[in-house]
């Protein structure tokens, strides 16, 4: 198959986010403990162990879509929980902005044909 292999892509660009200075309140899934009402409030809650499962697991070969998806939904889920404006809403979003650099940079250079 001569289809793009993203799976290292998703495993560089995992790696990147979960070394980041902003990445500490989503390394591990919410607990109730940590934040009261958190699955009344969030319908599907994801973390960077989570889709590490994902890409373990091949969940998303071919499927970046769901990858970049899962990213945003993590995101989502804390401003929703936490305020856009709260500290923990600023480091999502920072994280966002790193993802999207991380994510341009680590795509493999594919062959352009005239």
């Amino acid at each position: 198959s001569n289809r793009l292999d993203t799976s290292d892509v998703h495993q560089k660009v995992i790696t990147l986010l979960r070394t980041n200075e902003n990445s500490w309140p989503f390394l591990e899934p919410v607990t109730e403990e940590l934040a009261p009402n958190y699955f009344t409030i969030i319908e599907n809650p994801i973390d960077l162990s989570t889709i590490q499962d994902k890409i373990n697991n091949k969940t998303y070969v071919n499927n970046s879509s769901e990858f970049i998806r899962d990213i945003e939904l993590m995101v989502a889920n804390c401003e929703q929980y936490n305020g856009k404006r709260s500290i923990m809403g600023r480091l999502a979003n920072r994280l966002l902005r790193y993802f999207k650099e991380c994510w341009s940079e680590c795509q493999p250079m594919t062959p352009h044909f005239d």
